[in-house]
């Protein structure tokens, strides 16, 4: 077989075995799966991916979409790579304050 033909039979399977592992982001398809996994009383740990955020703006972005998930009462985990959430400008001496602080922020009431 050639390449590309390849290439798409792997990537349609890859996006059907994994429809139910990576959820999407936007509201209503996500609302959907989680209104699915409660009614079939399944708890949720959700792991949020993310690469590596350049700049403060991202980090903060990504944060904040973070808290929304904590946020939400049907998931009952979050898993976060720190990375994911703090600019590489903050890495340096000011990493330590920079988890301290969304450390605080995580433990807001959810609802």
């Amino acid at each position: 077989m050639a390449p590309a033909p390849v290439v798409n039979i792997v990537a349609q399977r890859i996006r059907r075995l994994s429809k139910d592992l990576i959820l999407p982001y936007e509201e209503a398809p996500l609302k959907k799966h989680l209104e699915g996994r409660a009614r079939d009383d399944i708890a949720l740990n959700i792991n949020v991916l993310g690469e590596a955020v350049l700049g403060e703006s991202e980090a903060d972005e990504r944060f904040e979409r973070v808290l929304e998930v904590i946020r939400r009462p049907e998931i009952n985990y979050v898993s976060v790579k720190l990375s994911s959430i703090v600019s590489q400008s903050s890495r340096s001496t000011a990493t330590v304050h920079s988890i301290a602080s969304r450390q605080d922020a995580t433990s807001l009431p959810r609802g």
